[in-house]
C-alpha cells in the first residue's frame, strides 16, 4: 500500500471532516481558528504517517525529518488557507488551494519513501 492513500485519506479528514462549518467561516478573520484548524490537520497528517510506518515497518515515525515536514506541512498550510480565506474567494482559488495541498503531501511522499 502506498503512503500517498494515506496522506490523501488524512488530508481529506483533516481539511473536510474535521473542520466544522464555523472553522471554516473565521478561519479568514482569526488567526487563532486558522491555527486549530491547521494544527487539527497537521496532527491527522503525522497520524497517517505514523499509521502507515507502523503497518508497514518502512520508517521511525519520530525521526526528525519526519517531524520536520509536519512542521513545514503546518506553516505552508496556515499560509495557504490565510491568503485563500482573506484574499481568494473563487472556485479557481479552491482548486489551486487544494492542489496546492496535495503537492505537499506528494512531497513528503517523495521524501520519505525514496
Amino acid at each position: 500500500m502506498d503512503l500517498m492513500w494515506f496522506l490523501v485519506l488524512a488530508h481529506l479528514v483533516g481539511d473536510y471532516g474535521l473542520q466544522s462549518d464555523w472553522m471554516a467561516d473565521h478561519k479568514g478573520s482569526s488567526l487563532a481558528v486558522l491555527a486549530i484548524h491547521v494544527l487539527i490537520y497537521t496532527v491527522t497528517i503525522g497520524v497517517a504517517l505514523a499509521l502507515f510506518g507502523s503497518i508497514t515497518n518502512s520508517y521511525p515515525f519520530w525521526r526528525l525529518s519526519v517531524l520536520v515536514m509536519l512542521v513545514i506541512i503546518y506553516a505552508v498550510h496556515v499560509a495557504q488557507d490565510y491568503l485563500k480565506s482573506r484574499y481568494f474567494h473563487s472556485r479557481q482559488a479552491y482548486y489551486i488551494d487544494q492542489i496546492l495541498h496535495i503537492s505537499a503531501l506528494f512531497a513528503i511522499r517523495l521524501l520519505i519513501v525514496s
